[in-house]
């Protein structure tokens, strides 16, 4: 006998759950109020209002259900590492705007009037550098008596832009 009673309690109990999470939440805490009064003692739509007033504005704030904003969330479904297409920047002309900074070695340096000029090599060919000429990925930063400083920009496997700086140095520097 005593068996059947915990049954017949534990029943009870799941099915009062049952009806608890199928119901709609009330909005505030005087629905809430309703909601919870038997039905011959519902309170008018003046009455419901007075509470709420009393209570003022942070059991409006705690009654209300928040919101998660998605706009800052990234999609679980979706990659973060960037596809690199064609494998960086493409030259279609020739020249200096078609050199790369982690290609060209450092021939040797010219100085005149108006500062250094660099000779590089890529390749079969050679060319002359001045400061802030172009490159096809980044340019020439600044030029000294045994060196040339690189400026390349590339982007990592996330596709954020990054810059570096790269040194080359005269091999046998003219004394």
């Amino acid at each position: 006998m005593r068996m059947s009673k915990w049954i017949m309690v534990i029943w009870l109990a799941a099915s009062v759950w049952v009806l608890a999470a199928n119901s709609p939440a009330p909005n505030s805490a005087a629905e809430a109020q309703d909601a919870a009064a038997p039905a011959g003692q519902k309170k008018t739509a003046a009455a419901k209002q007075a509470p709420e007033a009393e209570a003022g504005a942070e059991s409006k704030v705690a009654s209300k259900p928040r919101k998660r904003s998605l706009k800052h969330q990234r999609d679980p479904f979706v990659s973060p590492i960037v596809k690199r297409k064609g494998g960086g920047v493409k030259c279609t002309g020739t020249g200096r705007q078609c050199l790369f900074a982690g290609d060209l070695v450092l021939q040797g340096v010219v100085k005149h009037a108006g500062g250094y000029i660099a000779v590089v090599a890529s390749g079969q060919h050679t060319y002359f550098l001045r400061d802030e000429d172009p490159l096809a990925d980044g340019k020439v930063e600044r030029i000294s008596g045994d060196s040339i400083v690189l400026q390349q920009r590339s982007s990592d496997v996330f596709g954020r832009p990054v810059e570096r700086k790269i040194t080359k140095k005269l091999k046998n520097p003219a004394v």
